[in-house]
């Protein structure tokens, strides 16, 4: 046996036995160190089912604070669609989604399902809201006539100048060519080469009478 130095802190020594040479190196810890066998990486359908029921179990104490941002979601909703819905679907779906949410809390099924049910009935009802409202504001739009016609109304209010001139709400009581039904509530109208009304002044113009823009979005 022989010890060659081989560095700071450590030692090479040489047995040898029967023929046989082995070389150990003797550094200045006696741990051994374990290297575990390489584990099964889990598919992303796991994990993802995993990192979902970590997420459902952190928030299920805030459905306080998430059902407000259901009840929004389905009113933006409502004003993302390209066309008018009807108004019964929409009450329908948002009767049997509480209903059901109330089925969960009396059947004391899970915690995940009895949360799930409770977005959507506010989910529901947010849609449902946005349009019964829609309904409740709906006033008469004003048509496209094809001569000018005489508004006779009241002034509400004076917006900021357009490019052709000052601006003037008028709330209307009456329109030449139109029924009382067909009347709209409120008339924009531009004022050229006079000054505008002051707020709460009877007005009687000669205008020409056409429909809002269609909007920009959606």
């Amino acid at each position: 046996m022989c010890r060659k130095p081989v560095g700071e802190g450590a030692k090479r020594v040489t047995t040898s036995e029967e023929g046989v040479g082995e070389e150990v190196i003797a550094g200045r810890s006696d741990r051994v160190a374990l290297i575990p066998p390489l584990a099964t990486k889990p598919s992303v359908r796991v994990r993802t089912g995993a990192f979902l029921r970590a997420q459902v179990e952190a928030q299920s104490l805030r459905w306080r604070l998430w059902s407000p941002v259901a009840f929004g979601a389905g009113c933006a909703t409502y004003f993302a669609f390209r066309t008018e819905p009807e108004a019964w679907p929409l009450v329908l779906f948002a009767g049997l989604a509480s209903m059901a949410w109330g089925a969960a809390r009396r059947l004391h099924l899970a915690r995940a399902w009895s949360l799930g049910l409770l977005m959507l009935a506010c989910f529901a009802l947010g849609l449902a809201v946005a349009k019964l409202r829609t309904e409740a504001v709906t006033a008469p739009i004003a048509p496209a006539l094809e001569r000018p016609t005489v508004i006779e109304g009241w002034v509400v209010d004076v917006d900021s100048p357009g490019a052709a001139g000052p601006r003037v709400v008028i709330a209307p009581v009456r329109v030449r060519g139109l029924e009382p039904e067909e009347t709209p509530v409120r008339i924009r109208a531009t004022v050229r080469d006079a000054a505008p009304p002051e707020p709460g002044q009877a007005i009687r113009v000669f205008a020409i009478l056409n429909p809002p823009p269609a909007p920009a979005s959606p």
